[in-house]
């Protein structure tokens, strides 16, 4: 036997979050996802849980997200999110293990050779690039960087 919420009377509701999956290898409609029965008189935020490097904004909403009292809202609230960029990041040694100096990379695609630029961290070795979904080349920036270092080999985790 399962026994849910067993108690007779509640404080407050036991409920903070409510979630949606949504996942639909079918392209040609939109997936979407639909709350029903949510109370009404806490504030309520509605956001997109999805993976750390997916920029994921809200395109189209007549309210503010983060501040939704559903008791003034007529109807529901409608809302469109869409992916504007995937954050590309990662980390340079030169060959002593020495973190890279002063280097740059681009980013481009078969078209277009340099779309997006960074300046890799000296401190750290870090990077990071914002890009559109798509198919991508990182490079050496062309003038100092390429003079200096060259590509030795990439490692994907």
């Amino acid at each position: 036997m399962i026994y849910f919420n067993c108690k007779l009377q509640l404080s407050e509701m036991p409920l903070k979050s409510f979630y949606r999956y949504v996942y639909d290898t079918n392209l040609q409609e939109m997936p979407s996802a639909i709350f029903r029965h949510v109370p009404e008189t806490p504030i309520l935020t509605l956001d997109m849980v999805t993976p750390e490097s997916w920029m994921v904004e809200a395109v189209t909403s007549p309210y503010h997200l983060d501040n939704i009292y559903l008791e003034d809202v007529p109807v529901g609230v409608l809302t469109n999110f869409e992916l504007q960029y995937l954050l590309i990041k990662g980390q340079c040694f030169d060959e002593t293990q020495s973190y890279s100096r002063d280097l740059q990379l681009i980013l481009g695609t078969n078209k277009t050779k340099n779309i997006f630029v960074t300046i890799v961290m000296s401190n750290l070795g870090y990077f990071q690039l914002k890009a559109y979904p798509d198919v991508w080349h990182l490079n050496l920036r062309e003038e100092r960087s390429d003079e200096i270092y060259r590509m030795a080999k990439i490692q994907t985790r």
